[in-house]
């Protein structure tokens, strides 16, 4: 676009072999995550972001998702970052509960100390089937997730080259998990 617009497009296949929730079967599913984002910087400081994400399955949609976005500088290392996150389920056999429109919350804190990167990151409301991309993973769990927070340290090895450590604890409405990663991330 030129300017001050950027934009992204994902798109990522998920695909499920049977499995048994409830003592209720459930057969392979294919389902296909389409979205984009649309970013706008307002000035070297401040920039929001518009996404669309949708989740399709024999050509029915499951979900819909729509996120905004709005990031700050508020000091010379220190980023923050709120994002509003909208979701409607279609009502259909493969969700556990019956789900609403729900709304999330999550609020980032991004600082640097020497060749560290810290990410804090916390999100509150409710959230189901979407794209994680802190871990790099699409949440396809039929629950619905009530909160989220997650720790980040980043380490540049070289310009194109990062380690990434990654604490992350998430409840949901009948359980909780907490997931330890690390892992190696390449910049083209």
């Amino acid at each position: 676009f030129g300017g001050n617009f950027s934009f992204t497009t994902n798109y990522s296949l998920l695909i499920e072999k049977p499995y048994v929730i409830y003592s209720v079967e459930y057969a392979q599913e294919k389902i296909h995550f389409l979205g984009g984002t649309v970013f706008y910087s307002l000035d070297k400081n401040q920039n929001l972001s518009l996404s669309n994400i949708i989740s399709v399955s024999n050509d029915k949609i499951l979900t819909y998702q729509l996120k905004f976005g709005y990031s700050k500088k508020i000091y010379d290392n220190i980023n923050i970052f709120c994002f509003l996150l909208s979701s409607k389920s279609n009502e259909n056999k493969i969700f556990v509960e019956e789900t609403p429109y729900l709304s999330n919350v999550k609020i980032e804190i991004e600082g640097k100390i020497f060749d560290l990167k810290l990410k804090q990151k916390f999100s509150f409301g409710k959230k189901i089937f979407y794209f994680d991309e802190t871990n790099l993973v699409l949440n396809n769990n039929r629950q619905i997730q009530t909160s989220q927070s997650n720790l980040e340290i980043l380490y540049n090895i070289t310009k194109h080259i990062s380690m990434i450590g990654n604490f992350s604890f998430q409840k949901f409405n009948t359980f909780s998990v907490k997931y330890f990663t690390i892992g190696t991330k390449v910049n083209l």
